[in-house]
């Protein structure tokens, strides 16, 4: 119980910042998870925004990913790109005792003035952009890298999106679409991609579109136990508010 307050209190409140709005929701299997997010303040009005997923679950993968936490960190303020401080986290992994485990990211950079997202993908599902007008969009399946931990030379490429008011950014952990029902169905497949559809139905801006989210997973898995940590930050640039500086924002972890 202690350690899953510790854990929950490591994890960063959604940042609060005119003219965007960010949500996070975070629910590991047991007390403690290898689910990881975080926001990092950058120089030049940007922001890391980040997510994790060690290939493990309960106290090895939260030891694993409280240290990553602190390296990520340090990278992305080091070297705020994403595919370089992608790869010099994968170096660092060569020198960890992780015997089988391996770590999925998504690393990005929020522009906050010329609301631009850039990020890399490693082995980690692709981020979801909703369009004002409800159109759902994946860019960078060509850029995906390996997961690190795995070849200590990979290399990772970054891709950069344009977003306009109304817009919303979705990445979550795969707990999210390995959710199963009742009836052992996955709450998202090829053949019934529910998060797509969920995400293009979900209410104005980011805050609506992670509650809905979450609202109809739980709905859906309500009757099978929970396997896997599930993760999903949404964020995005709103219409009718003024820009601003980052500031704390109290909501955090409610669906």
């Amino acid at each position: 119980m202690r350690a899953g307050q510790v854990q929950r209190r490591i994890l960063p409140a959604a940042p609060a910042r005119p003219g965007y709005e960010f949500f996070a929701f975070y629910q590991p299997v047991y007390a403690v998870g290898g689910d990881y997010y975080d926001f990092v303040p950058l120089p030049r009005d940007r922001l890391a925004v980040v997510v994790g997923d060690v290939a493990d679950k309960g106290v090895p993968a939260a030891l694993m990913m409280a240290r990553f936490a602190s390296e990520t960190r340090h990278c992305i303020r080091s070297s705020p790109v994403p595919e370089t401080a992608a790869a010099a986290l994968n170096g660092q992994l060569g020198e960890y005792d992780m015997e089988e485990l391996f770590i999925t990211l998504c690393l990005g950079v929020l522009e906050f003035g010329p609301r631009r997202f850039t990020w890399c993908s490693a082995g980690h599902p692709l981020p979801l952009i909703r369009r004002a007008d409800g159109r759902i969009e994946e860019h960078g399946a060509d850029a995906r890298g390996v997961p690190l931990g795995i070849t200590p030379d990979a290399v990772y490429r970054q891709v950069s999106l344009e977003l306009e008011p109304g817009d919303v950014v979705l990445i979550y952990s795969d707990g999210v679409t390995d959710a199963l029902s009742a009836c052992e169905e996955r709450y998202d497949s090829t053949e019934n991609p529910r998060l797509r559809n969920r995400l293009s139905l979900a209410g104005d801006g980011p805050r609506a579109a992670g509650q809905s989210i979450i609202r109809d997973l739980l709905f859906f898995s309500a009757g099978h136990a929970q396997f896997d940590d599930i993760t999903l930050i949404c964020f995005g640039p709103v219409a009718g508010q003024p820009d601003g500086g980052i500031e704390a924002d109290t909501a955090l972890n409610c669906a």
